[in-house]
């Protein structure tokens, strides 16, 4: 056998460290380029850790006296999905407190918009608006800024530009639960629940155990006058809450909307009965009860129901004209044309107010007019709304005694009734305001 030649064996040494330094070199470029990605994605690979941690992991580093912005960032993420709401804002407002000044950075633009939506669903809209604007102007794709500015124009009523913002969330944010939801909560606020039902079909599909999405569906439906589609709905809200009185009047009043059998009337009648026992002074759901058994042809729990309202609210007009029914068909004729006369004054009086309303709507300034639905809401027992009418009349015209007496007579009944206990809805409703540029008295 004859041994390699010196030559074979210096190449094959030489060829050794070719590799070891091809392999070295490949080492360094991987190293090199892992120090890239730390340099360029240190925060998202930190934050990424961060984010596994539990919750307790993330408070103790977010409480740390030396902590910075994004732990305490991902503490009150954390807090959110919990739905801990008031915690969760005091640490968005804590990482906001971490960052530097003038941050211009993505996550300064998340703090700021979590707490914009935290402010504006906490009732706080005039301290979310900044937050908003703030993260409007770091990132206009970011569709929790228009949640939050939806909610802020849905409390204020202003429904045409709440419905825009919501629209921008679902187009941003298809699988955005929350904007589908209250998308279609805007429609049926505003009369349109046909509108309503493809956002809320949506809604339900993405979460399907949030009872609120559940109730606003079966409402979609009862506004529609679906009342035995609107009963799932409803079953599922209060399986879901419950203890939600809102979903068991809902629900409550549809079955009684829906009840054709014996076996229906008895499960709406004792919806409604739970619902009433814990709201007493709940008069709409005692006026449902009531025409539920007056379908039924139970007039003595119907009767019992309508007075209940008429206790609360004296001027009803279906109330007293469905009490006239109950009596002719009790055999009570003296007593049905009893409550027949006062629902046609009651009717007279709700028609002369509506003209008096448009009178003054026309000519804002006019006393008189002022004075006469004054007297008019008085009759009505609507002592919320003739108070105000004294008061403009007398602000447009001061020397007036006679109005002045009639002002502070009604002043302190309603003081008395007050101190009975009755709270201001119960004593009326404002009619029109008095015109801008009235004198002050």
């Amino acid at each position: 056998m004859t041994a390699p030649s010196v030559s074979t064996e210096t190449e094959r040494r030489a060829g050794k460290r070719r590799s070891s330094l091809r392999l070295l070199l490949l080492c360094c470029l991987l190293l090199g380029l892992f120090g890239v990605g730390l340099f360029v994605e240190g925060q998202d690979l930190r934050s990424w850790w961060l984010s596994r941690q539990s919750l307790e992991a993330l408070r103790s580093q977010a409480e740390a006296p030396h902590s910075d912005a994004l732990p305490r960032y991902l503490y009150a993420e954390k807090l959110l999905q919990a739905n801990r709401l008031p915690e969760s804002l005091a640490a968005f407002q804590a990482a906001d407190q971490a960052l530097p000044v003038n941050a211009h950075t993505p996550l300064a633009e998340k703090i700021a918009a979590h707490l914009g939506y935290l402010l504006t669903r906490a009732g706080r809209a005039a301290e979310a608006d900044p937050y908003l604007e703030r993260a409007r102007k770091l990132d206009e794709t970011d569709s929790l800024v228009y949640q939050g500015f939806g909610a802020i124009f849905f409390q204020r009523k202003a429904y045409d530009y709440a419905e825009t913002q919501y629209k921008m969330v679902v187009q941003l944010d298809p699988k955005n639960a929350e904007g589908w939801y209250r998308l279609g909560e805007i429609y049926d606020e505003t009369a349109k629940p046909q509108q309503a039902l493809d956002p809320l079909l949506h809604a339900v599909k993405l979460a399907p155990e949030s009872p609120a999405i559940h109730l606003e569906l079966g409402n979609c439906y009862a506004l529609q006058a679906r009342f035995a589609e609107a009963l799932p709905e409803f079953r599922t809200a209060r399986r879901l809450a419950p203890d939600d009185l809102n979903i068991q009047s809902a629900y409550g009043a549809a079955a009684a909307m829906n009840a054709h059998s014996r076996e229906e009337y008895q499960e709406a009648v004792g919806l409604l009965e739970t619902v009433l026992r814990a709201r007493p002074n709940d008069e709409n759901l005692a006026f449902t009860l009531g025409l539920l058994h007056l379908r039924f042809n139970a007039y003595p729990e119907a009767l019992r129901n309508f007075q209940r309202v008429i206790a609360m609210d004296p001027n009803r007009v279906d109330v007293w004209y469905n009490v006239s029914v109950i009596e002719q068909r009790m055999g009570d004729t003296a007593a049905s044309q009893k409550a027949r006369a006062r629902s046609q004054e009651l009717r007279a009086l709700h028609d002369g107010a509506l003209v008096l309303e448009k009178r003054i709507l026309a000519g804002p300034t006019d006393p008189a007019l002022r004075v006469q639905l004054a007297r008019l809401y008085a009759k009505q027992n609507n002592l919320v709304g003739a108070l105000g009418q004294y008061k403009v009349a007398l602000q447009l015209k001061p020397d007036q005694p006679q109005v002045a007496t009639e002002f502070n007579e009604l002043q302190q009944r309603y003081s008395r009734l007050r101190l009975q206990g009755l709270p201001p809805s119960a004593l009326g409703a404002p009619g029109p305001p008095g015109p801008p540029d009235a004198p002050q008295k």
